[in-house]
């Protein structure tokens, strides 16, 4: 049978831990986050990162609050970024196969082109698509889905091209350096005309 050992006597074998040196080890234990994210934080500023205002006299709290902010905003710009992208490949698409599928049915010469010029009136979609399909953000504060808004958007940009295209009546040459297909014979390729 095992011998119980008295409280008393239990308390007076453990060593007793300073409350001094206890203080001691959480002040350099915050050092240490500090400098961590100080350091980090640095890193990003060195790389071009816009992170404001920092030093080492900040306390912890505010240094890694400010890292998970910047690390935050970086990966959204970077989402948005990827989505644009994507954007504009598929514009791209959509001319390809305009051409190559539909053999020119709709007059989508340089659509992809001129969509990219005018990308100002889809960011804030984009942005939203960005935000709900690739993280970042909590979701979509709006009414309407960011895909259906983008798809609309497209839909009435491709339509308002196609109209002014076919009002103009305009013959376009096809610029080499835009184009996707093969390279142009000098050629014109002729849009419909009004009747």
């Amino acid at each position: 049978m095992m011998e119980q050992v008295p409280l008393m006597q239990f308390a007076e074998s453990v060593p007793d831990v300073n409350a001094q040196q206890m203080m001691q080890l959480r002040v350099e234990r915050e050092k240490a986050e500090r400098r961590f994210f100080y350091n980090e934080l640095e890193s990003l500023k060195q790389s071009g990162v816009q992170v404001g205002d920092f030093s080492m006299d900040n306390d912890a709290h505010d240094l890694e609050f400010r890292l998970a902010h910047t690390r935050r905003l970086e990966q959204e710009k970077e989402n948005h970024d990827t989505c644009e992208q994507f954007f504009k490949m598929g514009l791209r698409m959509v001319e390809l196969g305009n051409r190559k599928v539909l053999k020119g049915v709709l007059p989508l010469q340089n659509f992809s082109r001129d969509t990219i010029r005018d990308i100002e009136r889809f960011r804030p979609a984009l942005r939203r698509v960005a935000k709900k399909y690739m993280g970042g953000s909590f979701g979509v504060g709006e009414d309407e889905e960011p895909l259906r808004q983008l798809g609309k958007l497209l839909l009435m940009h491709t339509a308002s091209f196609c109209l002014s295209k076919y009002l103009r009546g305009s013959e376009e040459p096809v610029a080499a350096s835009t184009s996707i297909g093969p390279p142009s014979t000098g050629s014109k390729r002729t849009v419909l005309a009004p009747p």
